[in-house]
């Protein structure tokens, strides 16, 4: 009977090791069959997807409109100033009292500028400029007076189809003109920001003035 109850006792152990082994054997089988069909779905769902248009993205990020828009002030344009819209668009934007000296500073008139400023007539004798402006990307601007460059800068940057910055740095602010594109002419508006009330700054918006928001620029053919 002992010699039984040992061999009973011997195959019941074995019997729950086969039952433990078949255990472990079943829960790495189901592991691995997880690991695939998970693996299969991140592989197959973006095509699905795709195929359904759902969260398609597109190849390429398509421009905004006003990205598009503010894009046709690229290129070349000409410009012709006469003392007198000179100082009119210096009065306009609220720096009249500059006008005399930025004359002299962009060469309408010789001076000297305090006899401008105090002249009843600041025009008499003053020359027009012609000059052609070139607008390149990334904020490179090429201004001409017949052959000869007036000015190279990188001084504009363009936030939409009618915004347009002129920066500024450390000492000055940036400053905001509004412009229009209609039928091949090109117009700049502004007015002095509140803020704007050092010596520095206001020379900084005058000089915007003089530059573009003085006449009516065409588009050169």
């Amino acid at each position: 009977m002992s010699a039984i109850d040992i061999d009973a006792e011997a195959r019941l152990e074995e019997a729950r090791r086969r039952g433990r082994r078949r255990l472990i054997t079943r829960r790495a089988i189901a592991a691995v069959t997880v690991t695939a069909m998970i693996a299969i779905v991140a592989v197959a769902a973006p095509r699905v997807l795709d195929r359904s248009g759902a969260l398609r993205q597109p190849a390429t990020t398509p421009s905004s409109i006003d990205g598009l828009a503010s894009e046709q002030i690229l290129g070349t344009w000409r410009s012709e100033i006469t003392c007198e819209e000179f100082v009119q668009a210096f009065q306009q934007a609220g720096i009249g009292d500059l006008a005399a000296r930025w004359l002299v500073n962009d060469g309408l008139q010789q001076g000297p500028v305090h006899q401008l400023a105090n002249s009843a007539d600041p025009c008499q004798g003053a020359v027009r400029l012609q000059r052609t402006h070139t607008f390149l990307p990334n904020g490179n601007l090429r201004t001409y007076q017949g052959r000869t460059l007036a000015d190279g800068c990188r001084c504009y940057r363009l936030i939409d189809s009618h915004t347009f910055v002129v920066p500024g740095n450390r000492l000055v602010a940036d400053i905001t003109l509004q412009y229009g594109i209609d039928a091949g002419t090109l117009t700049f508006d502004a007015a002095i920001p509140d803020a704007c009330t050092s010596v520095k700054c206001r020379g900084h918006f005058a000089w915007a003035i003089g530059n573009y928001a003085v006449s009516t620029w065409y588009r050169a053919p």
